[in-house]
């Protein structure tokens, strides 16, 4: 093997034992030693690849975005051919990657980068890059409603809706005080429906 290719499977190890990690411990309790000895490979030589903790976490989120979303469009291929149910099932998929062990790591890391200056700027990249992997992804499974002028501020608002709901899902709060994802769903294909400018 190649010193190139040496370098790029230690580098996936790394990556891989990250997400790993993540999932395990949370962030938190995410270590550079931790992840370093589930990957098989030196402190030092993980460092050698990311010099710290935020930037470890940077790269395995990017990395995991991209593979997320591969996953999602293969899925995708498998929708209804067009109409409401293909636009319901597409907002399913993306609800059910919000509900993945590893998306409520990213809820977390979210949360500790309002106080934390270092993971935020970090973190920016990755979620600029999930944002327009999602819409690049329910673009391409519903092409008819991407030509929409709005069509990208409705899959964010989408997401954003979804990342709330799974925020608010542990708490013990009475059901007629949380709207559930059916309930949010139909409230997100409605806005869709609506002719451009009419529901803002």
């Amino acid at each position: 093997m190649t010193r190139a290719a040496k370098h790029t499977v230690a580098r996936e190890a790394i990556l891989d034992a990250t997400v790993a990690t993540l999932e395990e411990c949370g962030y938190a309790g995410t270590s550079v030693r931790a992840v370093a000895r589930r990957a098989g490979v030196s402190q030092g030589a993980l460092q050698h690849h990311f010099p710290t903790k935020t930037a470890l976490v940077e790269a395995a989120l990017l990395q995991l975005a991209v593979g997320l979303s591969e996953q999602a469009q293969e899925r995708m291929r498998a929708l209804p051919d067009a109409g409401p149910q293909r636009y319901a099932e597409a907002l399913d998929m993306l609800w059910e990657i919000h509900n993945l062990p590893i998306a409520h790591v990213i809820t977390e890391l979210l949360l500790a980068a309002r106080t934390d200056a270092d993971l935020r700027e970090h973190i920016a990249a990755g979620v600029d890059t999930a944002h327009a992997l999602a819409i690049a992804m329910v673009e391409q499974a519903l092409p008819d409603l991407a030509t929409r002028p709005d069509f990208a501020d409705w899959i964010l608002t989408c997401v954003a809706t979804m990342r709330g709901l799974v925020v608010m899902a542990p708490l013990p709060i009475a059901s007629a005080g949380l709207v559930d994802w059916p309930q949010a769903r139909t409230l997100l294909l409605a806005a869709i429906s609506a002719e451009p400018g009419t529901h803002g």
